[in-house]
């Protein structure tokens, strides 16, 4: 047997594998997030599927549940960054970054990548600003409306756009990779804790040669040779090679030309239906981490004693349940700007 014919029954019996995995995900109703079908594009770039298990508990920075989704759970940024990882989804610095940014609006463009089943890489961009003057005419058409018994001061509405404005760029950055992340992945838009409880399968196409063959091992070992001397190979070689690492990078808010990368398609929105836009829900979604570090924040800008917060709020931010820090970020949207900065002891 030739070592063609061999790597072909490798490569098959691999991709039938993946095949028969999926078909019992799916009959055992798992999170199966795999749009595309799987197929023997390539001899050395193979399917891998990864298993990632979320917390869908409220608390757990998975998933958060706002009013408007009848009981559903939306995932959070942070469990979206845990499926990019395992689906291989690499960002692009270069092609990243502020796009525009004046006193009330930024806009945030990210560019991912991520291998197909022959080995080409596939971009897409995903595009998500903030507009100040259009969350302040939300902010007021919610204070005219006559079911709301919260009524706001003008000095309220302009306290909690300052507040706002404390992590409007992270809020950018992260609308635009999670539309780049569901541009790859078909994650829904709301998931019921039944669902959410249940395996999430997600793919990758990885580099992955016979070594078992000696004529891709002698390849792949001078390849090798070659990159430590620093004679990089030939191109297709490099192409091959995934980055060493697989993980999903932070923005550094730089800014870029608007008109570069403008060939990168842009990212489809995959979910079901569009996601609200509210104060609460863009607090919801932040990572937990960030959730604390609004509300401590919030604490400097409005001034608030934090000695009068309620009996259950008397605790370290880290320890507050979900619940608890939706609780606090509502009670500081109501508190007025301060005459001094308040200090963060909590």
């Amino acid at each position: 047997m030739n070592a063609v014919a061999s790597i072909g029954q490798r490569a098959a019996a691999i991709v039938a594998d993946a095949q028969n995995e999926i078909e019992q995900a799916r009959k055992d109703k798992w999170n199966v997030l795999i749009s595309e079908d799987i197929r023997p594009a390539s001899e050395l770039f193979l399917p891998h599927l990864s298993i990632v298990r979320l917390d869908p508990e409220e608390g757990a920075g998975d998933f958060y549940y706002p009013n408007d989704a009848k009981g559903k759970g939306r995932m959070t940024y942070a469990a979206m960054k845990k499926l990019a990882a395992e689906a291989g989804i690499q960002w692009e610095p270069d092609q990243e970054g502020i796009v525009q940014k004046d006193e009330n609006y930024v806009a945030f463009r990210a560019v991912g990548r991520r291998f197909t089943s022959s080995g080409e890489v596939r971009r897409l961009a995903g595009f998500s600003d903030k507009d100040m003057m259009i969350k302040r005419e939300e902010l007021i058409a919610a204070n005219d409306n006559p079911n709301n018994k919260y009524k706001k001061s003008e000095a309220q509405i302009d306290a909690e756009l300052r507040k706002e404005r404390s992590f409007w760029m992270r809020k950018a950055e992260s609308g635009a990779r999670a539309r780049v992340i569901k541009g790859f992945i078909p994650i829904k838009a709301a998931y019921t804790k039944e669902e959410a409880v249940r395996p999430f399968v997600v793919l990758r196409y990885i580099f992955s040669p016979d070594m078992r063959d000696a004529a891709i091992k002698t390849h792949i070992l001078q390849a090798a040779t070659q990159a430590v001397s620093g004679l990089y190979g030939p191109a297709a070689v490099q192409a091959a090679l995934p980055p060493a690492e697989n993980v999903v990078r932070e923005a550094d808010f730089r800014e870029i030309d608007p008109a570069a990368g403008a060939d990168i398609p842009e990212a489809p929105d995959l979910s079901a239906e569009a996601e609200p836009n509210s104060l609460e829900v863009d607090f919801q979604a932040l990572p937990v981490d960030e959730q604390v570090a609004c509300l401590r924040r919030m604490i400097q800008s409005s001034g608030y004693d934090i000695a009068t917060r309620p009996a259950h709020l008397m605790k370290r931010a880290e320890l507050y349940t979900a619940a608890e820090r939706l609780e606090f970020y509502r009670i500081l949207n109501q508190t007025t700007a301060p005459a001094a900065p308040a200090a963060v002891g909590f």
